[in-house]
């Protein structure tokens, strides 16, 4: 029973995290089909930005991890490190699909910005983000950091849910809809994200975390204080994301 409380707990508290991305002005525009193209590219420009840390976030997570003996919750990042890069975890080799950087390039080229274009403008607020994804990588204690890549995790779904649907909204008459209807490779990267795969990715984190927490901590008390770091950790990535929304908004309205 408190296995199972504590998954639910941390399922609503990952949720919880999310829920300001999911509300802001600027994503709903763009999941109602209100954004312009100028919108799309500069939320592309930014965004690819933003997730170039997200691999060193997981590599590190997995390092402090594995030194920390967090068995199960480094087992589960090692395989989601081979798949972010695009590599086998069982053979080593790459795999024909490419990594989750090709499948991000593909998506924004279709949408109209080419690899140059994608590094040549930074908001402050990505920095800003930036920023608190490289502390979180070098300070963050090893349950801290683990909260933040479970908040990310789900974040990261929930929120290319709503770019799915903006991509249709936006584009479902016009020809650039040719090249981002999902049957396309250029879609992998928003179906891929927002699908099946990526929930149970999720769950599947939180359940390596849960086994360690129950594995390293027989004592109640010393199990709530980890514990407080992962919501720690989870309240660092849902500020980082408001904020980063916030800057494309604040672009916008200038």
């Amino acid at each position: 029973m408190l296995y199972t409380a504590l998954k639910i707990r941390l399922t609503n508290a990952a949720s919880q995290a999310s829920t300001a991305t999911e509300q802001h002005l600027y994503l709903q525009r763009m999941q109602a089909g209100q954004a312009t193209h100028r919108d799309w590219l500069n939320w592309g420009m930014q965004r690819y930005q933003a997730a170039s840390q997200f691999s060193p976030l997981i590599k590190a997570g997995l390092q402090k991890a594995s030194l920390a003996g967090l068995l199960r919750t480094a087992e589960e990042l090692g395989q989601n490190l081979c798949e972010e890069e695009g590599i086998d975890s069982r053979t080593g080799e790459t795999l024909p699909i490419g990594s989750h950087e090709d499948w991000r390039v593909e998506f924004y080229k279709a949408l109209g910005l080419e690899p140059q274009d994608l590094k040549r403008q930074i908001l402050p607020s990505t920095t800003e983000y930036k920023t608190t994804i490289e502390g979180i990588i070098s300070q963050a204690w090893v349950w801290e950091h683990a909260g933040a890549l479970m908040a990310a995790e789900r974040a990261i779904c929930n929120e290319m849910k709503m770019i799915d649907h903006g991509l249709i909204n936006t584009w479902c008459l016009s020809d650039r809809f040719n090249i981002l209807n999902d049957k396309q490779p250029s879609r992998r990267y928003v179906t891929h994200h927002a699908g099946p795969y990526a929930e149970r990715q999720f769950s599947d984190l939180r359940d390596a975390i849960v086994d360690d927490l129950f594995a390293m901590f027989k004592n109640s008390d010393a199990r709530e204080r980890a514990i407080r770091k992962i919501m720690s950790g989870m309240r660092q990535i849902a500020q980082a994301r408001e904020k980063f929304y916030d800057g494309l908004e604040i672009d916008f309205l200038g």
